[in-house]
This record gives C-alpha cells, sequence and structure tokens, in this order.
C-alpha cells in the first residue's frame, strides 16, 4: 500500500467517528466549521503524513446544487486539507442552500439527532443529508474540476502537542472531554492547546497572510 493508499485508508476508516466529532463540539456553527474540522484533522495527521497541508484560502464552485455560488462569481473563505492530488473536506457541503441555516433547521436537526441516538445508520445519515451535494469526503482531481480552491495561507497543526501519541479517537475524546468540563492536565502546552479548541470562533480567526502559493 503507497502512502496515499495509507492516507485514504485512514480518512475512511474514521470519517463515522470524525463526523460525530464535529457535530458533537461545533453544535452550535455546524456544518460551517471547516476550520476546526480541518485543523483538528491535520493536527494529528501531521506526524504520519507530512505532505498534507492544511490550507486557507477562497472556494466557490460552479455546482448545480449551490446556485449562491454559481459560475464562480462569489468566493468563499475556506478551509481544507489537500494530500498531493486530493482534497479532504468533512463540510464542502455547507455550501449547499440546504443548510443555509445550519442545524437550526429542524429537519436537519432530527435527522443527525436520530442519526446520534442510533435510531438510524451513518450511513442512512450521509445518504441524506451530505452524499446529495457531496459524494464523498474525499474529493478527486475529476471532483475539483467543479470547484475553485485557491489557498493564501498555510495553516500549523495548533493541537498538535494533544494529538502525539495518542490514538485517533483517545485525541479527540480529550478535546470532547476537556470542553465539556470533564478532563484536565498540567501539561501547559497541551492546556494551552485545548483552551484554544474549547473556545474555539470561527468569526474572531485572524489571517495572517493573503499571499498566494
Amino acid at each position: 500500500m503507497t502512502k496515499k493508499e495509507e492516507f485514504i485508508q485512514f480518512i475512511e476508516d474514521n470519517k463515522e467517528l470524525f463526523f460525530k466529532f464535529l457535530v458533537q463540539t461545533q453544535k452550535d456553527l455546524f456544518p460551517f466549521v471547516c476550520t476546526p474540522s480541518s485543523e483538528v484533522l491535520f493536527s494529528y495527521i501531521y506526524d504520519k503524513f507530512p505532505e498534507a497541508k492544511c490550507l486557507l484560502g477562497d472556494f466557490t464552485t460552479n455546482w448545480k446544487w449551490c446556485e449562491s455560488y454559481d459560475e464562480f462569481e462569489d468566493n468563499a473563505l475556506h478551509c481544507w486539507i489537500k494530500y498531493e492530488d486530493i482534497i479532504v473536506d468533512f463540510t464542502l457541503f455547507q455550501f449547499s442552500d440546504k443548510w443555509e441555516e445550519g442545524m437550526d433547521d429542524e429537519e436537519n436537526d432530527a435527522i443527525i439527532k436520530d442519526w446520534l441516538n442510533n435510531e438510524i445508520s451513518f450511513q442512512h445519515m450521509y445518504h441524506i443529508l451530505v452524499k446529495p451535494y457531496q459524494e464523498s469526503f474525499i474529493i478527486t482531481q475529476k471532483d475539483i474540476n467543479f470547484c475553485w480552491f485557491s489557498p493564501y495561507e498555510s495553516l500549523k497543526p495548533r493541537f498538535h502537542q494533544i494529538a502525539k501519541n495518542r490514538t485517533f479517537e483517545e485525541y479527540l475524546n480529550i478535546l470532547s472531554e476537556f470542553k465539556d468540563g470533564n478532563y484536565s492536565t498540567d501539561k501547559k502546552r497541551e492546556l494551552n492547546q485545548l483552551e484554544q479548541f474549547a473556545n474555539y470562533n470561527y468569526e474572531n480567526r485572524k489571517i495572517l497572510s493573503k499571499n498566494k502559493f
């Protein structure tokens, strides 16, 4: 198995775990959580897949389901992970008109709750809410032909200290537990990063650079 195949396999093996983490820890903003989503995932894969990048920049699409960004007229601030010629994006479907109100939409909220309560499967939930607008969390070159990803900042793995020497599930659990007030640590660097995650505010994120690369 090549390194790229290992990367794809890691995403496939952990997509349900990670999606649940995003829903539960970012419920006030979900699915408009591209930056915390990408930064949390990138911080974990940083050591294992050093070729990966976490990118922040402009995004637009000419996909028919996304009328508000049709014909590349308006750019949206977006964040994603790039590995070689593929993109990993757990929140691309946020640009669908169906998700304009996010989790405040009663229909979307009810389906998510049914999944979290194990009343429907992840596949069923994904088929209803995500797949009509995003075929996969792994976006290939073919898909990219319908999108325009224009990065201007490469982000650092700012939760890396928490991710080190832990399984992916352990790492996500610690982030969740700290945000809920159920985890404490005396390690200053780890505490600092946990507080950054717990107090994450997408609107207050400062863009360091707009230099194209």
